[in-house]
């Protein structure tokens, strides 16, 4: 099956794994192709039997997970999909036994009041040569493929649905609320000394330049943004807090963001936050950007905020919440660790989003790092999953993630 079949590489915000086209199209592989036709005469009546459903059709596709591959938290529920299906190949024969230490199991996940995922993990079932897993596709049905952390062999998998005669009615779940730091700041009345901010960023020839950039581009990083006294003084302080929370629901999100309602006055955290809400940094990015949120024009610009940290199995899904509308999105790096925290943009128009040619920008992690970027109402974004063997020498990765809109 490995050497047969024409693996196609699968990357995006939920998944990284290799999938072959409808096994229905494999008839140059005997053994797949005489699968399908047990699951389509066999399998199928069997599954209608036990579940009293009845399909009128099926999808299926072989599916390989090397190291590293996984598929975040879904529901399956698309058009009138009714029951997921999922036979396994492996381990090889001679193979020691799938251990939960290897990853790659399937994952059932419990939901809230609001029918929302939630962790930990409800349910795992580990790979095993010859075993059949089906489950009902509905509104809970939410579930995961972990990531495979083993080097012996990849999970492999013959994978797909049986169909209905109906589509399943919307899901009526309540619309997600963030819980940012949100406040109006058509009048600012905080003062702060922007001082701390690489004076090379503060001249006038810099502002036009920045401001150039930013209209070419729609975006712009600027290194070495605060002085290096204080940007490290900040972080020391993000390590020492236990005020963090888990970012969810799993389906849309799952990373640690800062409680701030209890933050001293006198600390260099809150320092650094009142900056981004002082008069003075306001003017200063209208002045980088020559956007609404400062000066006669400004109606009722509004901010969020958050302070994230970023470690293994964190990740953020496209569709966050909160962005139909144009906004000017700050991203300050405390700390880095390669490929940890890169935050990608995509196009929301696009009629199919499913690999990296969709990408319109991808914004690497780099130490006291000021990333500035206008997104449009039809811009997406989200936080690549963060491997599970991925090093993190020095810790989590933290970040400062903020929207300004007119």
């Amino acid at each position: 099956m490995v050497n047969q079949v024409e693996w196609n590489r699968k990357q995006m915000d939920l998944f990284e794994f290799f999938q072959s086209t409808d096994i229905s199209n494999l008839n140059h592989c005997p053994g797949i192709y005489q699968f399908y036709n047990f699951l389509k005469n066999e399998a199928k009546p069997l599954v209608e039997k036990l579940t009293n459903m009845k399909f009128t059709r099926l999808t299926a596709t072989c599916s390989m997970y090397t190291r590293g591959d996984y598929l975040l938290v879904h529901d399956d529920l698309l058009s009138n999909r009714r029951i997921a299906f999922v036979y396994y190949i492996s381990p090889w024969d001679n193979a020691k036994e799938w251990s939960d230490e290897m990853g790659g199991s399937l994952e059932i996940f419990g939901t809230d009041e609001n029918d929302l995922p939630q962790f930990p993990v409800l349910r795992k079932i580990n790979p095993k040569d010859n075993q059949f897993v089906f489950f009902k596709v509905g509104r809970k049905s939410f579930h995961q493929v972990g990531e495979v952390t083993c080097t012996d062999h990849p999970r492999i998998t013959i994978n797909g649905w049986f169909y209905g005669d109906e589509d399943h009615p919307e899901n009526p779940l309540d619309k997600l609320t963030n819980d940012d730091l949100s406040l109006s700041i058509k009048k600012p009345s905080i003062n702060s000394n922007l001082k701390i901010i690489n004076e090379n960023y503060l001249s006038k020839d810099s502002k036009i330049e920045i401001q150039s950039q930013i209209e070419d581009n729609s975006e712009i990083k600027l290194d070495k943004f605060f002085s290096e006294d204080f940007a490290k003084e900040v972080l020391k302080e993000l390590k020492t807090l236990d005020t963090w929370k888990v970012k969810g629901p799993a389906i849309s999100q799952y990373y640690e963001y800062l409680d701030l309602t209890n933050l001293e006055n006198s600390s260099s955290l809150r320092k650094f936050i009142d900056i981004f809400k002082s008069e003075e940094f306001i003017k200063l990015l209208h002045e980088y950007t020559e956007l609404d949120i400062y000066g006669p024009k400004s109606k009722s610009p509004k901010l969020t905020l958050e302070l994230q940290k970023w470690s293994s199995g964190c990740y953020s899904i496209l569709g966050d919440i909160g962005s139909n509308e144009d906004a000017l999105d700050l991203i300050f790096y405390f700390n880095e660790a390669e490929n940890v925290g890169n935050v990608t943009y995509i196009n929301n128009e696009d009629e199919e989003i499913d690999d990296e040619e969709s990408v319109l920008l991808t914004v690497e992690p780099s130490a006291n790092s000021m990333n500035i970027v206008y997104r449009t109402s039809q811009q997406i974004r989200f936080v690549k999953y963060i491997s599970k063997n991925k090093p993190l020498p020095d810790g989590p990765v933290f970040i400062m993630s903020a929207s300004y809109k007119e």
